[in-house]
């Protein structure tokens, strides 16, 4: 079975960041996990999408609110980083919402006839804010050892 708890968001934390119920949004009840499940789907997506484009410092447990402070972490606090994992995740959700998720998306237009081409898709998957929010955390790293992974970020 699939664990479908999001483990650093929760859907009372985009409620007080957007102040909108995503409960409502996705049409379930509160009974209903529906809305844990999406917030995972995010996560996953976010998390897989850095492991596969940039180079990850730090593994994925420092950005939980139970990770134990550790020195290799001290760049920046922990709860900074945490905050601003949190707010890419939260915005990267919400721009799921309005947009739907272009990640999934093939790209064709059944109006036109065209499909769009994978790098389009790719440079709208993931929402600006989100990026700029995982740069500012440092979760966004294409330099290690003095080398570019992509030249034109």
């Amino acid at each position: 079975m699939i664990d479908n708890k999001p483990q650093f968001v929760t859907p009372e934390d985009f409620l007080n960041y957007f102040d909108k119920d995503l409960n409502k949004i996705l049409k379930s009840d509160n009974n209903s996990n529906k809305a844990d499940m999406f917030l995972k789907r995010i996560e996953d997506r976010l998390m897989s999408w850095i492991d596969a484009n940039t180079f990850r410092n730090f593994d994925w447990a420092y950005l939980r609110d139970d990770y134990v402070h550790r020195f290799e972490f001290e760049k920046a606090p922990a709860h900074e980083k945490r905050q601003l994992w949190k707010k890419a995740i939260l915005n990267q959700a919400m721009y799921v919402i309005k947009n739907g998720d272009i990640g999934l998306d093939s790209g064709y237009d059944i109006e036109s006839g065209i499909v769009a081409k994978d790098r389009d898709l790719n440079a709208i998957e993931i929402c600006r804010p989100s990026m700029d929010l995982m740069k500012q955390a440092g979760i966004l790293n294409h330099v290690v050892k003095n080398r570019l992974r992509y030249t034109s970020w």
